[in-house]
């Protein structure tokens, strides 16, 4: 990749007319909002049936405008209960998917795996107006730790939409993607695009589930409002905008693609997704090495099964929205209340680049990660409680200076360098010690964000990163 950015101005958008950020109005003829139906079966579910979600994108003419799309389809209760009522109370509508992939032309551009959880995490670093469009277009659940938890005197599943038995709902969601977060549009003539979507296997992973019911007398919900844990899926389309342009200027892409070394670039960001079990408290050195010519940022983030006697207090691990893609946990409290403790906050967490740490000094509190979280994303809204509990996210940004994302070599270079992350957590306390604090994490989740350029030929494409 650097043999070509040397050659190249600070900015991918040669030539800039295709470029979305500039004025296009002169150059294109038309916009049309269409819809791609998904290849293959036409139902999908995580117990039986296809588990795999294809679109296949393509136009001779057109150009994708990537900020556009959307992945739609419709889910419906199916369950077979006859004597009990069983609603279904989905979460998320990205929270089904754990897998994404992009390709053209046999070449593969993007592949995030634990894409809910990714996904979710990003979610969490937008801003209040960006999380309430995709509430909107999905299933309308705004949850928080303020939603009750199920006990004989509460019902937490009247603050969750319900589908019926045999009932359906039509959802939205912005796929998280490198290639359709960035602001060229992109040409389908040269760059046909693949895009799966593979179903999580855990059929309850998006659902409230029975277990939910743990705080009731029998561990049951009530028999006229009950659960679903049955569904399926249906009816996948691709929402997006193609625009048109002028055959003028169409002719003068297609000369410049198909002219002698002719190409198309468009920098993305890449997301490699790393979910490992910790075997202790520490200190403990994880490899997560990933050789790239840009490494931007890396995101860090725990995981607990929530019910398995963790000493979690009652209203974080009684919540019936909790998920393992949602769940961003942070020992950092009491077992019986909610409130920070410092003494069981993490100890320590720095990055090692080669003979480097970074930062200087390791992250050493729930305040000092949110310090580097809110100076990387100053936009998000999560809340106080939430980040010390639920929603624990720290990172290190590798970027030299504060960039939007078309200018290149952000990051740092990790070629022949080694990386791993460095953790150290407070060492577990036994269950016979009286008022024993919550448990330290299960698992860590590390999210690398990398910058990659897909150079489009005439016959090919080549990924670089």
């Amino acid at each position: 990749m650097k043999s070509i950015t040397a050659t190249l101005d600070n900015k991918y958008s040669e030539p800039q007319k295709f470029d979305k950020t500039y004025n296009v109005m002169d150059h294109i003829d038309s916009s049309r909002s269409v819809e791609y139906q998904a290849v293959g079966s036409n139902v999908y579910s995580a117990r039986s049936g296809a588990k795999v979600v294809k679109f296949r994108l393509s136009d001779d003419r057109a150009w994708l405008d990537p900020s556009s799309v959307r992945i739609q389809y419709k889910i419906t209760n199916s369950t077979e209960e006859a004597t009990k009522v069983e609603n279904l109370y989905p979460l998320k509508a990205h929270g089904f998917f754990n897998r994404l992939r992009v390709m053209s032309r046999s070449s593969l551009i993007e592949d995030i795996g634990e894409y809910n959880r990714v996904h979710e995490m990003f979610q969490n670093l937008k801003p209040d107006n960006e999380t309430k469009c995709e509430f909107i277009e999905g299933f309308k659940n705004s949850m928080s730790l303020n939603t009750p938890i199920a006990t004989d005197t509460t019902d937490p599943l009247d603050f969750f939409t319900r589908i019926e038995k045999g009932k359906s709902m039509v959802v939205n969601f912005v796929p998280l993607s490198g290639l359709l977060n960035q602001s060229h549009y992109i040409p389908l003539s040269f760059l046909p695009l693949e895009i799966e979507l593979e179903l999580a296997t855990d059929a309850t992973a998006n659902i409230i589930d029975k277990k939910s019911a743990k705080g009731r007398t029998g561990e049951t919900y009530a028999d006229d409002n009950g659960v679903s844990e049955k569904w399926q899926l249906s009816e996948f389309k691709l929402l997006c905008d193609q625009k048109y342009f002028s055959p003028i200027y169409n002719n003068i892409f297609i000369n410049m693609m198909t002219q002698e070394n002719g190409s198309y670039k468009i920098p993305i960001n890449n997301y490699t997704s790393i979910y490992q079990t910790l075997q202790n408290t520490g200190p403990i050195d994880i490899n997560i090495s990933k050789s790239v010519h840009s490494l931007d940022r890396v995101y860090v983030s725990y995981y607990i099964e929530p019910n398995g006697g963790q000493r979690i207090p009652a209203q974080v691990a009684q919540q019936v929205h909790l998920k393992q893609y949602n769940f961003f946990y942070s020992p950092a409290s009491f077992p019986d209340n909610m409130r920070y403790n410092s003494d069981n906050d993490i100890k320590r967490m720095s990055l090692r680049i080669g003979s480097l740490n970074f930062p200087d000094s390791p992250l050493s509190s729930n305040q000092v990660c949110y310090y580097y979280i809110s100076k990387a994303h100053p936009e998000t809204s999560i809340p106080l409680l939430e980040y010390n509990l639920t929603k624990f996210i720290s990172l290190f940004n590798l970027e030299r200076a504060g960039a939007s994302n078309n200018v290149l070599a952000r990051g740092i270079d990790t070629n022949n360098k080694n990386l791993s992350l460095y953790l150290e957590w407070p060492s577990a306390v036994a269950d016979t010690v009286p008022n024993a604090p919550p448990k330290p994490p299960q698992y860590v989740h590390v999210v690398m964000m990398n910058e990659l350029m897909v150079n489009i030929f005439n016959t090919h494409v080549d990924i670089l990163e």
